[in-house]
Order: structure tokens, then sequence, then C-alpha cells
């Protein structure tokens, strides 16, 4: 995922995305602050929506909910990681073997 704010976007971004955790109730940690950042940001259009949609429809923000979105928006980053760390153990085992 890519951040191309200035600083003072971003943290003004931070504010924004700190103020509306606080008013729905969202554990802030580094994953649920990435999606509401993001969420502020309105770099990812269908990420704004849903969480809009979830907001129009009073939803609560619960962990089932923040996990759905952190998969759905950013599912792909930890798919990527875990390959990496995959990739990392086969060549050390064909290291060892060798």
């Amino acid at each position: 995922m890519e951040y191309p704010e200035k600083f003072e976007q971003a943290l003004s971004y931070a504010g924004q995305a700190m103020e509306l955790m606080n008013k729905h109730q969202v554990p802030a940690h580094p994953g649920n602050f990435a999606v509401w950042y993001t969420y502020v940001s309105g770099n990812y259009p269908d990420l704004k929506r849903a969480v809009d949609i979830l907001i129009t429809n009073k939803m609560d923000f619960d962990e089932k909910v923040l996990m759905d979105l952190r998969q759905k928006f950013f599912g792909h980053e930890s798919e990527s990681q875990a390959l990496h760390k995959a990739t990392q153990r086969i060549e050390t085992m064909l290291g060892q073997m060798m």
C-alpha cells in the first residue's frame, strides 16, 4: 500500500482517523488504524464506500467487521508476506540439503 501524503497531510489524516476510531469505539491498533487512515484519505474509493455503508447502516465495528475489512482491502499484503516466508524456508531447506 502506498501512502503519498506529505507530513502535514498525513498528520491531518492520522488525527481524523483516530477521531473516527474513537467515535466508533474501534480499538486503536495498527491494522485498524490502516483501515481508518485509508478511509479518511479517500485513496481507495471501494474501502471508503464500504465503510460509509457500514456507518449509514449503524453497524458496530466489531472485530469480525474490522477483520473482514482488513482482509478484503489489505489481504494481498499478508498473502505476499506468507509467500515470501515460505520461499525463504524452502531456500533454507535446499541450502541445508546441498
